[in-house]
């Protein structure tokens, strides 16, 4: 692990305190976001479609599973979670509340797919 979580978090700090030193200071930074985060930060919803740039695997994974045949993703006896490596280490969490303890199915896999929340999966915080 190259760093600690409380190291990352006062780094995350600092560079938050650089861009705010630098948006007062009027000068021009040239940092580009990515959509799911502007939005974040904007207050816009997120959309499945934004999961994409965030987590291609995983967005790669799930537009499978909407696209597959009848009967298939029964086979894959899989559950609403997605395992997420982080600084502190590698965890396993919810993509919908209480996605660990629901199995995809052919009748719930449309509307939990698009339900799949970037916050809940601790991509944005």
């Amino acid at each position: 692990m190259l760093h600690s979580p409380e190291a990352a978090k006062a780094l995350f700090g600092m560079v938050g305190r650089l861009l705010g030193k630098a948006l007062l200071d009027n000068q021009m930074v040239t940092a580009t976001l990515n959509r799911p985060l502007l939005k974040h930060l904007l207050a816009l919803p997120i959309a499945f479609s934004d999961l994409e740039q965030y987590d291609a695997s995983l967005h790669k994974n799930l537009s499978w599973i909407l696209n597959c045949g009848e009967g298939e993703v029964d086979a894959l006896c899989q559950t609403f979670t997605a395992t997420v490596e982080d600084v502190g280490g590698v965890a396993s969490v919810d993509l919908i509340p209480g996605g660990s303890e629901i199995d995809v199915t052919d009748e719930n896999k449309v509307g939990d797919c698009r339900k799949t929340d970037l916050r809940s999966a601790g991509k944005i915080e």
